[in-house]
């Protein structure tokens, strides 16, 4: 799969922090992407999906409190892009 540049444009303008985290991990949407409906998913590593959201605002928190330790997925999709971040759950 070819990378675009709105793929391109989403990670740039995508912010996730902390990582590793241990309860709410924060994500912030800048630029363009602020008005912009998004599809948010987590993921563990062997693709079950355990959290998502959909939304338009320019911030999002999600609580990773209840999660098992480990590695997983963060995958923001919007209409024409898509981007994933690796996020370390540790406690």
């Amino acid at each position: 799969e070819t990378t675009s540049t709105e793929d391109i444009l989403l990670s740039e303008n995508t912010k996730v922090w902390p990582n590793p985290v241990s309860d709410l991990l924060y994500a912030q949407f800048k630029n363009e992407l602020a008005g912009q409906n998004k599809f948010i998913s987590l993921h563990t590593v062997t693709g079950q999906m355990v959290y998502r959201d959909y939304t338009n605002q320019n911030a999002l928190t999600i609580d990773v409190s209840a999660f098992d330790s480990g590695m997983y997925l963060l995958h923001i999709k919007t209409d024409d892009a898509h981007t994933v971040r690796k996020v370390d759950i540790s406690r």
